[in-house]
């Protein structure tokens, strides 16, 4: 029987998120795995300011069949956006404070079930990217006090708290925050309405909350902008308990609008603005749909998800290699995703 090749796992590995001391322990579990497991692994240490798709793009010249990303949100980030017209898979190892796009899709945080994932249980589809102001981006966009409070918070406080550094600092950013004229441009019909925030997100905040389950599909094709008017930190509880919990009034506080193509984001002074928590200047804020455009591997669910393939079945076709027998082990609610994905 001919010997089928082994394949090949290119890892962009930012070791100043998280806990540094334990940097040379986690490459070397990762190799660990990777020589147990039949995956050639080359570990790629990021550098700031660095050109990320440069150093893809020479890798690629000796072969990838999967991207992978260990760090936090922001270096997941940047990697979605060095991965731009690259048609290869994403897997994301969580290795940062926040790690939203982990939580977002129910990725294993322990390191070698999340490896495991390019072997079994786990599925490859398309979900859908933003371009802001020029950059592709997963989790969210906005403007106001989302931006200010994500550029209030530090690098040091979120590996010392992890999320709760955001909530630390809600009342010092409510504080900076004033209403203004928003003027919203929703694929090509103006809007004009008050707010004192602009959130548009395309997945979710990794908590799995009815907003979440029920309003926010990244692989559908529309984006949801929220207008919020948070005035101080009992109002912002109140607005974020509605949002999660699906209640009535908390429709009545957010206004909620769609797109599809693109949303411009202007208001009658400059505000801050963030892209997946990363400071982009001040409004305007311009927003691209990019459909299907992020090849990403997910554990599977319950019941399969259109568009999606088993691991075993998108190495076969890709690599020409024997379909293996499934072995799920992880049981994910249905609801990730829409049943009415695009195929």
């Amino acid at each position: 029987m001919e010997k089928t090749r082994t394949k090949k796992l290119f890892i962009f590995f930012n070791p100043a998120a998280g806990h540094e001391k334990k940097v040379d322990l986690f490459e070397n579990r990762i190799r660990e795995w990777g020589k147990n497991n039949g995956w050639r692994i080359d570990i790629h240490r990021t550098h700031k300011n660095e050109d990320l798709k440069k150093a893809l793009r020479q890798r690629q010249k000796d072969g990838i069949d999967v991207i992978g990303v260990a760090g936090g949100d922001g270096t997941v980030s940047e990697v979605i956006s060095a991965m731009a017209g690259i048609d290869l898979p994403l897997l994301i190892i969580p290795a940062g404070t926040g790690n939203i796009f982990a939580r977002n899709f129910y990725i294993p945080f322990n390191l070698e079930k999340c490896l495991s994932l390019l072997n079994e249980g786990s599925e490859v589809g398309f979900v859908d990217l933003m371009l802001v102001n020029g950059s592709y981006r997963m989790l969210n966009a906005g403007a106001g006090f989302n931006a200010r409070l994500m550029i209030s918070t530090t690098r040091d406080e979120k590996q010392k708290l992890g999320f709760l550094a955001y909530l630390k600092n809600i009342g010092k950013s409510l504080k900076r925050t004033h209403q203004v004229e928003f003027v919203l441009t929703i694929d090509g019909k103006e809007e004009r309405i008050v707010g004192a925030d602009v959130f548009i997100p395309n997945a979710g905040f990794g908590m799995h909350s009815w907003i979440e389950e029920n309003l926010l599909n990244p692989n559908d094709g529309v984006i949801s902008a929220f207008v919020t008017r948070p005035s101080d930190v009992q109002s912002f509880f109140r607005i974020l308990w509605d949002a999660i919990k699906g209640k009535s009034r908390g429709v009545e506080v957010i206004s909620r609008f769609e797109f599809k193509d693109e949303l411009l984001v202007e208001s009658d002074r400059p505000l801050p603005a963030q892209s997946d928590g990363e400071p982009i200047g001040t409004t305007p804020l311009r927003i691209k749909v990019v459909p299907s455009s992020l090849k990403l591997i997910i554990p599977v669910r319950e019941s399969p998800l259109a568009g999606f393939e088993s691991i075993n079945k998108y190495f076969s076709r890709i690599l020409n290699l024997p379909i293996l027998e499934e072995q799920t082990s992880l049981k994910i609610p249905k609801r990730i995703f829409s049943d009415q994905n695009r195929k």
